[in-house]
C-alpha cells in the first residue's frame, strides 16, 4: 500500500515490541513512525523522524489507557500522536492533549463511558462489532469487581447474519455471568426481535447458559433490567446503546417502570 500512495510523507504506527521489519527499515532510512517502547513500569510512546526519537509520555499517562488495561486506547492515542504531528502541533501541546482526555461522558461520550450514581458501575460504550466488543470486555475484566459481569448489548441491523452470529460468538467468549439481548430503536430493516433472538441463539450455540441470557427487544427495557438485575459490587456494561439518550435516562432517573 505504501509503495502505490503518491504522498509527500508516511509514518508508520506499530506496538510491536520488535517494531517489525517494515517499520525498522522506515526507521532507519529516516522515516516517521510512533512506537511502543517496552520498559518494566510500562511502555513508552516514542515518535522518531528523520533518525532522531523523541519520548512523548509513558503510555499509561494518558488517562483513557487506564493504566494499561484498554491498551486499544494506548493505539488510539498513538495515532493521535502521528496525526498532530502531521498538522503541526508540538509535543508539549500534543503531551497536554493526551493527558487531559479522561474517560467520561464530557470527554469520550460512549467511549468507556463510566457512570458512577449506582452501588454498582455503569459502563457504557459503543462497541458494536466483535473486535470493540472484545476489546471493551477485556477492559473491564480487568477493573475491581466483588460481583458480576453484567452485559446489554446488540448489533446494528444492517449487518449480516453471519456478522451477527460472529458478535454473539465473541461475546460467548468473553465470559459475562448474564447476558440481555436487544435491539435498537432503528430496526434497520430487522423484524422487531430479529437481531435480539439471533443473538439469544448465538449464545447458546456458543456454551451459554439458557438461564443466563434475557432477552428484552426494546433498548430502554433492557437497559431497566440490567439495573434492576444489578447488586452492589457488580459491573454493568451497556454495549451499543443511544449513549447520549440511555446517559441522560440514568442522570434524570427517567428509566420505565
Amino acid at each position: 500500500m505504501a509503495a502505490q500512495r503518491d504522498v509527500e510523507r508516511i509514518c508508520y504506527v506499530t506496538m510491536a515490541p520488535d517494531l517489525g521489519t517494515l517499520a525498522k527499515q522506515h526507521i532507519a532510512s529516516g522515516g516517521m513512525a510512533v512506537t511502543l517502547r517496552p520498559r518494566a513500569s510500562g511502555p513508552i510512546i516514542d515518535f522518531h523522524d528523520d533518525g532522531r526519537a523523541v519520548e512523548v509520555l509513558p503510555a499509561f499517562e494518558v488517562p483513557t489507557a487506564i493504566d494499561g488495561m484498554a491498551m486499544y486506547n494506548v493505539q488510539n492515542a498513538m495515532f493521535a500522536v502521528a496525526i498532530s504531528q502531521g498538522l503541526g502541533q508540538s509535543f508539549a501541546q500534543i503531551r497536554a492533549g493526551l493527558k487531559s482526555l479522561d474517560c467520561s461522558h464530557a470527554d469520550t461520550p460512549g467511549r468507556l463511558d463510566f457512570f458512577d450514581g449506582f452501588p454498582f458501575l455503569v459502563v457504557l460504550d459503543y462497541a458494536h462489532n466483535p473486535t470493540e466488543f472484545s476489546e471493551v470486555s477485556a477492559a473491564l475484566a480487568q477493573l475491581d469487581c466483588s460481583g458480576r459481569h453484567i452485559v446489554a448489548f446488540t448489533s446494528p441491523g444492517n449487518r449480516t447474519d453471519r456478522q451477527i452470529d460472529d458478535l454473539a460468538a465473541t461475546a460467548a467468549q468473553s465470559a459475562y455471568d448474564h447476558y440481555i439481548c436487544f435491539r435498537r430503536d432503528e430496526l434497520r430493516r430487522r423484524g422487531p426481535s430479529e437481531v435480539s433472538e439471533r443473538l439469544h441463539d448465538g449464545l447458546l450455540s456458543s456454551g451459554v447458559k439458557a438461564e443466563q441470557i434475557t432477552v428484552v427487544s426494546p433498548e430502554e427495557d433492557a437497559v431497566k433490567a440490567a439495573l434492576d438485575m444489578a447488586r452492589p459490587g457488580d459491573i454493568v456494561a451497556l454495549l451499543y446503546t443511544d449513549h447520549d439518550h440511555v446517559w441522560n435516562l440514568l442522570t434524570a432517573d427517567q428509566l420505565p417502570a
